[in-house]
């Protein structure tokens, strides 16, 4: 049901988009399908490089990997890479952020335990210089416009043996078009139109460029992303926000076996936060974040090859009053985050082995201004972190591939942490491939978290959350187990079932608390409020589940489907029994896709999340819902294409609800794409 007045009817504009393949010529072409001589047609089996650090085949990987492809990317213009990764089996996005990012979550763990990669380069944890709870889900508007993606990998599962801390829960690994030697480029024009009145409207602009300085020798590639949106016209909707994303990378092929990358880039984000959406006083949040990288290939004689590169990100983060007069009343409300990396890798193959070794360094710093965490002894954080790896697949026969792998980390506030992994895939015929097998996977605290001489506040101001400098990285032991299933006509289908289990959870309890009716009494640092909690490690915690993916192309025809069952539990400490995550016990999607012609696609997506609890809300339950969405994209010439989508078909709403997010309801989405 519609809450508003609405200024533009859209579903007229839907039934255009559900007529719109009638009005070209029909002519069968399937843009993901290869043709042989004697027109029989397959599908193509897609090359992965995250699951090994090596380039692979998607039905070889020792682990549970969906690839989002280039077309599927070009098809849906309208959606954020965060909206694409977010229809994968196993994955859901919370919407948590106050800054109204994507919580990226995998089989029920959420970002902090999600390694979030750029061509293998890990994203920095920058939440760590926001406070209670801000930058949930705002990482996820650091990755590249869509014209910059070639494919995006997504790993169920930990692969801490590979990529260390932070992946625990999995792998989302955005892997970007190369520099070319010749010029072309891609901009896309998008425009979201509202149907409710007192929704925004918002408009993007995506472009990339990529070609040689000098011939065979330096190419260069420049891309942006530019996006707004006013603020919504009542509480609960969105802020008025600006992005902008803009950086270059320049690529020498020094010769045949070697080249040199160089990438910077830079990001603002800024939202403004008025008494028409938010009940909090009226304020901004202006987040700026810039990177630089070198990287390194070298290709050996023997066919091994060495990847080497040194990365800088820093987040700098300022929030205040939008009021001048106010805002000179305030102290400075100022955090930054620094992150630098320096790692190599090396993969070699020799006799029925590949093998993958290496090393990886890290030193993150905060910085936050006394006013932001007020009762803090120590507001200025680091540490560092080196690591050592090496993982070796090994063909036993040519139908089963044994993989094992063995990490070890040395931290300055936690000591060394061994990380094993084994895994097995095995071919048990043309059609049917089993895997499975153990991975261990760790999760080193935030900063602030690990740190008794910082607090920040919550509840408004009368709490708060003060760090733990007992406090010992999680640790989990995940088995799991599937089968895949593919016939000669590309019919496919799989189901895994998983098991974690966590020691040292963290989590928080309270350790100080006002009895009802007297005076705040809890007192840290010379200051008192009403209750303090502090983070803990649980002694033990679980997660289980169950994936299961269906892929029937028929003809010009496919659909697709996929499921999630996922449950998690405390089983040791005050919360015991209860859930961990905001998850929700069942996630479906469905995607029905049609191209009538060598032109044009049409699509159909429909998604289905059960009701989910939140612990820290006292176990409020947000509503089950189902969202369905309508694309279509018609490429008009060779060097232009036009895509239409009408989201939330039945403009279906959910206002401020119990897991924090605010949907719009019924909008359409015009975008035009010109490449050259």
């Amino acid at each position: 049901m519609t809450l508003f007045t609405s200024r533009h009817a859209l579903i007229p504009l839907a039934s255009i988009v559900l007529h719109f393949p009638t009005l070209v010529f029909a002519e069968t072409s399937d843009g993901n399908a290869n043709e042989t001589g004697s027109g029989e047609v397959f599908q193509l089996d897609p090359i992965l490089v995250t699951a090994t650090g090596f380039e692979q085949l998607l039905s070889d990987a020792p682990a549970s990997v969906t690839v989002i492809d280039r077309s599927e990317i070009e098809s849906r213009p309208g959606d954020s890479i965060v909206d694409l990764i977010g229809d994968s089996v196993g994955v859901s996005i919370q919407q948590e952020g106050k800054l109204l990012g994507g919580d990226i979550t995998i089989r029920g763990l959420s970002e902090d335990y999600v390694a979030l990669l750029v061509d293998g380069k890990p994203l920095g944890a920058s939440q760590s210089a926001y406070y209670n709870g801000w930058g949930a889900g705002q990482l996820t508007t650091f990755l590249p416009p869509n014209a910059m993606i070639e494919r995006v990998e997504v790993i169920r599962g930990p692969m801490s043996s590979l990529y260390g801390t932070s992946a625990m829960g999995g792998v989302v690994n955005v892997i970007t078009k190369k520099t070319s030697d010749v010029w072309t480029g891609e901009v896309t024009l998008g425009y979201t139109l509202q149907e409710n009145s007192q929704s925004s409207d918002d408009k993007t602009l995506q472009y990339y460029l990529t070609g040689p300085l000098i011939a065979g020798r330096l190419n260069l590639s420049l891309f942006g992303d530019t996006s707004e949106r006013a603020e919504d016209r009542y509480v609960g909707g969105f802020p008025e926000g600006k992005l902008n994303t803009h950086g270059a990378r320049l690529n020498w092929i020094m010769s045949d076996r070697q080249d040199l990358a160089f990438e910077i880039g830079r990001s603002d984000l800024d939202y403004e936060l008025t008494s028409v959406t938010s009940s909090r006083t009226n304020s901004y949040v202006d987040t700026e974040r810039t990177y630089g990288a070198l990287t390194h290939t070298f290709k050996w004689d023997n066919g091994a090859e060495t990847v080497s590169y040194l990365s800088h990100e820093r987040v700098d983060i300022d929030n205040g009053a939008l009021d001048p007069a106010v805002a000179a009343l305030q102290p400075a409300y100022l955090s930054s985050y620094d992150v630098t990396i320096l790692n190599s890798k090396t993969t070699v193959g020799w006799q029925d082995h590949k093998t993958t070794f290496g090393f990886d360094y890290r030193y993150e710093a905060t910085s936050h201004e006394r006013a932001r965490f007020i009762g803090s002894i120590n507001t200025d954080l680091t540490r560092w972190q080196f690591g050592v790896f090496a993982e070796d697949d090994w063909e036993i026969t040519p139908d089963l591939t044994l993989t094992a792998g063995l990490r070890f980390d040395e931290n300055e506030n936690y000591g060394s942490t061994v990380t094993p992994r084994l895994y097995a895939v095995y071919r048990l015929n043309d059609a049917v491939t089993l895997r499975g097998g153990y991975s261990a996977g760790f999760l080193t605290p935030e900063l602030k978290q690990a740190d008794g001489n910082i607090v920040e506040q919550s509840g408004r101001g009368a709490a708060w959350d003060i760090g733990n400098t007992n406090l010992q990285p999680e640790g989990t032991d995940t088995f799991e187990v599937g089968v895949a299933y593919q016939s000669a006509a590309g019919w496919q289908a799989s189901v895994t079932a998983f098991h974690t289990k966590f020691d040292n959870k963290i989590d928080q309890e309270v350790i100080c608390e006002t009895p009802v009716g007297t005076p705040a009494s809890c007192s840290f640092n010379g200051q008192t409020r009403d209750f303090i909690r502090q983070y803990v490690n649980v002694d033990k915690a679980e997660l289980q589940g169950i994936e299961a993916t269906l892929d029937i192309p028929l003809g010009n025809f496919d659909v697709r489907a996929n499921y999630t069952y996922s449950d998690s539990e405390y089983l040791t400490g005050e919360n015991a029994g209860n859930s961990f995550n905001e998850v929700p016990d069942h996630l479906f999607n469905l995607r029905l896709g049609w191209a009538p012609n060598e032109r044009t696609n049409v699509w159909s997506s429909l998604t289905y999340r059960s009701e989910a609890t939140s612990e820290l809300l006292d176990s409020a339950v947000s509503p089950a819902r189902t969202l369905v969405d309508l694309g279509v994209s018609y490429q008009v010439t060779d060097a232009a294409r036009l895509n239409a989508t009408v989201y939330n078909v039945f403009d279906r709403e959910v206002l401020q609800s119990v897991d924090g997010t605010t949907l719009d309801g019924r909008r359409l989405f015009v975008g035009l794409t010109t490449s050259f």
